[in-house]
Formats: structure tokens, C-alpha cells, sequence
């Protein structure tokens, strides 16, 4: 029995020389601090730059002048139509109005299709260049209050609900990546505040 506690007392002897050793020899194995982690949601601070409102009012304007041309030329096409009712149909005058009114209606569809492509094509031109400024910004609070990793944190369902549409609902909960973070980590009104101030 004592050898046996002597056997067991060595052999933890000569694991501890072996541990120690190890360390000695500056094969120090590094410790790690625990990574600083924070939370933005990207899509409430995408929400609530002024830049967005800024840009929404602009968008507003732009649309409203577009469907105020695309009703001027709809008005032509409905008068068009009218005087086509008054006309025998085949003769002379029915079918030069006719072929106006078809050339309009073209001039219309394609003036309709061109425009919802410009409106698309600048709303993604303007999401795009303010999702890098905000990642820039996320980038330098993040520094500066030297956090680790930035998750994005939509699971405030506060700031997401009530949704507007079903469709906004299904999307929120689809894209929730973090269900639950303490308010300590969340730096979303930071981000919007260097964003807003961003020059």
C-alpha cells in the first residue's frame, strides 16, 4: 500500500517537472482574454440615419414627379380612347387615332418600365454605398471601445415589432441571428451617432 503511494506521488512529481518544464523552456502557452463582443442592428441604424431619412424624402420627391408624367401621358391615353368611341370604326379618322394611341400607349409602358429601373437602380446605389458607411462606422466604435467581434444584433424585437407587413414579420424572424444580448453590449445608437455625424 505505501508503494503504491509512493508509485502515485512520483509519478505526479514527474508530471509537474514535465508541466513546469514546458513552460520553462518558453513554450508558454498563450492565454487568451475572453474576445469583447457587441451587438448593432444594422437594419434599425439603416432605418434611422438621417441620411435615410434624408434620402427617403428625396426618393418621395423623385417618385411623385414620375407618377405626376406618368399620369399626364395615361390622361392622353384615356382621351385618346374616348375620341376612338366617338369614330366609326375602320374609317380614315378611327385608325389615325388609332395608331397614336397605340404609339402613346407604347411611349407609356416604356417610360413606366424605364423609370421603375431608375428608382430600383439608385435605391440599391444608395443602400450599398451607406452599408460600407456603416460597416466603417461599426469598424471605428468598435475600436475604439476595443471590442473583438460585432454581431448583428436584430434579436431586440422591440425595434423590429410592430412589423409592418406579414412579409416584414417573416423576415425578421427568419434573419434573428442573436436571440438575446444584454443592453451593455448593444452599440446600435453609438453606430448611428458616428454615422450622422460622419462627414
Amino acid at each position: 500500500m505505501k508503494r503504491n503511494i509512493l508509485v502515485i506521488i512520483l509519478l505526479l512529481v514527474v508530471v509537474a517537472i514535465g508541466f513546469n518544464k514546458t513552460f520553462a523552456d518558453g513554450e508558454k502557452a498563450k492565454l487568451v482574454a475572453p474576445a469583447k463582443i457587441a451587438v448593432v442592428n444594422v437594419r434599425y441604424v439603416l432605418q434611422n440615419i438621417k441620411a435615410n431619412t434624408e434620402f427617403v424624402k428625396q426618393m418621395t420627391g423623385q417618385t411623385d414627379q414620375i407618377q405626376a408624367d406618368l399620369k399626364a401621358l395615361s390622361d392622353e391615353l384615356i382621351m385618346l380612347e374616348k375620341s376612338m368611341g366617338t369614330r366609326v370604326k375602320g374609317s380614315s379618322d378611327y385608325m389615325k387615332i388609332a395608331k397614336e394611341f397605340m404609339e402613346k400607349e407604347a411611349v407609356f409602358n416604356a417610360q413606366k418600365e424605364f423609370q421603375k429601373n431608375i428608382i430600383v437602380h439608385t435605391q440599391k446605389q444608395w443602400t450599398e454605398e451607406i452599408y460600407k458607411t456603416i460597416n466603417e462606422k461599426i469598424a471605428e466604435v468598435a475600436s475604439a471601445k476595443k471590442i473583438d467581434i460585432v454581431l448583428d444584433g436584430n434579436a431586440d424585437l422591440t425595434k423590429e415589432l410592430p412589423a409592418p407587413t406579414f412579409d416584414d414579420l417573416f423576415l425578421t424572424i427568419r434573419t434573428r441571428s442573436v436571440l438575446y444580448f444584454s443592453d451593455s453590449v448593444d452599440i446600435t445608437q453609438e453606430v448611428i451617432d458616428a454615422v450622422d455625424n460622419a462627414k
